[in-house]
């Protein structure tokens, strides 16, 4: 499973998402047996060609509804001004949960597990990178931000605190344009005019120098 976001493929009917139910079972079922944790009388080539035919249809079921996830973490992206890429990502385990789960002896449909499971998965990162931004907020303590020309050159009204110097310039922009009140990842963005990539991996290496200098000023 990756965080890029894989091409759809068509819709699939109640029928043959049950018979890709039944495929992966049987796969699941076969490496099982493959890797010794019961007995069987089944040849090695059936339980191997069971394995490939259950990693195939988990894949088909995969394609055909991993739009959906995309659909559901961009819609909590924008709403709430969080990271896409990482909602995105935890959406995608919540799609891959839900097909493992899926019982289609029930009667439901797919989606309905998968939207369970997707928005589940979603409200957990969402309260997570809630927490993750009130914390840094907190461990900044910064005051208000006065805007100039250039995100580099961002000035504060009162003298931030001691350990926020030790860090490289555009790290600790970051996380002083993070420390406002209404920041959002998308504003942050634009005002350093980084892609999304470089964004995140510019917010990972603040967080993890500012730990420190955090840590070393205490």
């Amino acid at each position: 499973m990756t965080n890029t976001r894989p091409t759809r493929s068509a819709l699939l009917s109640a029928d043959e998402e049950i018979d890709l139910a039944r495929t992966i079972e049987a796969g699941v079922l076969a490496r099982a047996a493959l890797d010794g944790d019961f007995d069987t009388d089944a040849p090695l080539d059936d339980l191997q060609a069971l394995t490939v035919a259950g990693d195939e249809a988990w894949q088909r079921m995969w394609q055909a509804n991993v739009g959906l996830a995309g659909m559901l973490a961009g819609r909590v992206s924008r709403r709430h001004g969080l990271p896409e890429d990482d909602l995105v990502s935890e959406a995608q385990l919540g799609l891959a949960e839900a097909i493992m789960r899926w019982d289609h002896r029930r009667g439901t449909r797919f989606s309905t597990t998968a939207w369970i499971w997707i928005t589940s998965r979603l409200q957990r990162a969402q309260r997570e990178l809630f927490t993750q931004r009130d914390e840094l907020r907190n461990a900044i303590d910064l005051p208000e931000l006065v805007s100039d020309e250039t995100a580099d050159e961002q000035i504060l009204d009162e003298q931030p605190p001691a350990w926020l110097d030790d860090l490289p310039v555009r790290e600790r922009t970051l996380l002083q344009l993070l420390a406002r009140p209404d920041a959002t990842p998308a504003r942050v963005r634009a005002q350093l005019g980084l892609s999304r990539s470089a964004y995140h991996r510019l917010q990972q290496r603040a967080r993890e120098l500012g730990a420190v200098a955090w840590k070393s000023a205490a």
